[in-house]
């Protein structure tokens, strides 16, 4: 009895690990395609005021992205901009 109940249990343990799994791959994509968004906007020269209003989002989020993306100009590579958020010893891809 005592063997199913640790059965159990471990089986549980491993799906809350995977929802969490899960749900961290949702926000680092939504995060992911929202430096795509503005690193685009960047290129063309937006200034903050106009990504935050073409975007709808929040003022302090695309702020911050902006604030790294700019060791990534002109080409605002999104990729190593993600790369550089995630992993803060990453330095600027030639």
């Amino acid at each position: 009895m005592a063997e199913g109940k640790s059965r159990d249990e471990a089986i549980k343990r491993a799906m809350d690990a995977r929802e969490a799994w899960e749900e961290e791959g949702r926000l680092e994509g939504a995060e992911y395609i929202l430096i795509e968004q503005i690193s685009k906007k960047m290129k063309k020269g937006k200034r903050l005021e106009i990504i935050v209003q073409e975007l709808e989002t929040d003022v302090e989020k695309v702020q911050y992205i902006c604030k790294s993306a700019e060791a990534f100009a002109p080409n605002y590579d999104p990729h190593a901009i993600f790369k550089a958020r995630h992993n803060p010893g990453t330095q600027k891809s030639s």
